[in-house]
């Protein structure tokens, strides 16, 4: 992979970070921050951001393996702790 190569990847998972950010911010504000969370109209915003959180995911998960090794520091794949 050449550097330019890397560098767009990392543009662009930058940007899909960025983008679950903000509908992290988003959902929340539509689960804590109106007076109805339960209306129909607030769980149809809702299920369209998880819809599009998941397609941003997918979209991140597919270009990671092209990353992994400038990553691996960054996202230390290892088990998590066994809990006593």
């Amino acid at each position: 992979m050449t550097g330019n190569e890397y560098g767009v990847l990392m543009r662009a998972a930058d940007a899909m970070l960025d983008r679950l950010q903000t509908l992290a911010r988003r959902e929340n504000i539509l689960t804590q921050g109106v007076p109805t969370p339960q209306a129909p109209v607030f769980e149809l915003l809702r299920n369209s951001i998880e819809t599009y959180q998941e397609l941003v995911s997918a979209q991140l998960l597919s270009i990671s393996p092209k990353l992994d090794y400038k990553l691996s520091p960054i996202f230390p794949i290892s088990p998590p702790p066994l809990l006593a």
